[in-house]
């Protein structure tokens, strides 16, 4: 058998952040606030419908995840070049 020591008093340390940070501020988001995402460029260089899957995903995943009653819808805005997320409620 292992020897082992029982110890008392000791402070349990913080719990570290798992995973990566997020990439849209779903958190942040107030009813009827908006963020954007541009479309253009290399990482979002797949075309406007494949950004806002992107966009819509996350938003999906941030609800699940957070168990929150949070509503979220996106469009594409041409003339920006930007998808939009509004949150709803």
């Amino acid at each position: 058998m292992i020897d082992v020591k029982i110890e008392t008093g000791l402070p349990i340390p913080e719990p570290r952040s798992r995973g990566m940070k997020p990439n849209y501020p779903f958190a942040n988001l107030k009813v009827g606030e908006s963020f954007s995402v541009p479309i253009s460029g290399e990482r979002y260089g797949t075309g406007n419908e494949k950004a806002l899957q992107r966009v819509m995903s996350a938003a999906a995943n941030w609800k699940r995840r957070n168990d929150t009653k949070a509503k979220f819808t996106t469009r594409i805005d041409r003339a920006d070049g930007v998808v939009r997320c509004w949150r709803l409620a």
